[in-house]
């Protein structure tokens, strides 16, 4: 028999039948916004939790019925933050990309947030190395060449990500296409025509300075108006860029999180564990970095470079000449490195 879950993150006892209408162990209404029932926790974290979900809607139109819901902690503080949610969500309603999981519907149910989006077939990035392994170098290429269009398309339509990782990237089952999921830490950019260039050239209204940027450049950074108070950092450590951890953001963190995620694809190694920082990747992981090739070193370290004026993603005909050449062997994998996959 199908149990209902819960949402309350306080609740004890989540799991129910499904023919209660509210949680037996704390009252929680489990039908949300009068279509969707939680069935499964697929994640938690400090700003929310993600379930896969019944809806009923879809079920009924003989459509896919079973979707990922991402509910967020913060409560609605003001009529603006509604507005702000509201905003972010028609947003990302207007990403249609086959390689992005399809919107659903968004909502606000006791003053939560809420985002609902196709559940995608497929295993993570992490999930695959977990059960094979580092990926081989031309592995890494054909995905760079799939991928990057992906993030190319999200960013024109103003949307940052601000979560790219091996976590929230699939392969998907029927295809095998790579699909960027989970955008419950992204922004959009905001609709004013003033901060329209600003975004196409990647200049910021922010006055700090990288540690290798120069006080006459604007640094690509903020994207925000310059009143809007700063927001809590999101993301994931390791594969954060360091002008997010100072509370800027711009479209080239992306451009970051993916060259980490690269780099982790290539070596295994958890990049929060780099001494001295990713840049240092080539030196202070393992073998597999240091016999990579020229070509895939210099796409990597052009992604992560901390002067965000020089960060750049790889040219697709450079892709496209890689794909060219035969595929390379796999190249050893130390035992210290394989150990950190398999645990």
């Amino acid at each position: 028999m199908t149990e209902y879950l819960c949402i309350n993150p306080e609740c004890l006892n989540p799991r129910n039948s499904s023919s209660n209408k509210k949680c037996v162990s704390c009252g929680t209404k489990l039908q949300l916004n009068s279509r969707f029932y939680a069935l499964k926790l697929l994640g938690k974290g400090a700003f929310g939790r993600t379930f896969v979900a019944l809806d009923q809607k879809m079920q009924q139109k003989d459509q896919f019925k079973f979707v990922v819901i991402k509910m967020f902690f913060t409560q609605f503080e003001s009529q603006q933050a509604i507005d702000l949610f509201r905003g972010e969500a028609k947003q990302l309603r207007a990403l249609h990309h086959d390689c992005i999981p399809k919107f659903v519907d968004y909502f606000e149910q006791e003053g939560k947030q809420f985002i609902v989006q196709e559940l995608i077939q497929g295993e993570t990035i992490t999930q695959k190395m977990m059960k094979l392994g580092c990926c081989k170098e031309d592995e890494i290429i054909s995905f760079l060449y799939e991928i990057i269009p992906v993030i190319e398309y999200v960013h024109e339509k103003g949307v940052i990500h601000r979560d790219i990782k091996p976590d929230n990237i699939m392969k998907r089952t029927k295809d095998a296409k790579y699909i960027l999921v989970d955008f419950g830490a992204s922004f959009w950019k905001p609709m004013n025509e003033n901060k329209q260039q600003l975004w196409k050239d990647g200049r910021s209204t922010s006055t700090s300075q990288s540690p290798s940027s120069s006080s006459d450049n604007m640094q690509d950074t903020d994207i925000y108006d310059e009143n809007t108070p700063a927001e809590p950092i999101v993301g994931t450590p390791g594969f954060i860029s360091p002008e997010v951890m100072r509370g800027e953001r711009n479209k080239k963190c992306d451009y970051y999180s993916l060259g980490v995620t690269c780099i982790y694809m290539l070596t295994g190694v958890n990049p929060i564990s780099i001494r001295g920082g990713v840049q240092n990747w080539k030196e202070r992981t393992n073998t597999r970095a240091m016999r990579a090739s020229a070509e895939l070193k210099e796409m990597i370290d052009g992604m992560v470079a901390l002067d965000v004026r020089r960060r750049h993603l790889p040219e697709l005909p450079q892709l496209v000449e890689r794909t060219r050449v035969a595929p390379l062997s796999e190249l050893p994998v130390d035992d210290e490195t394989w150990m950190l996959q398999r645990r």
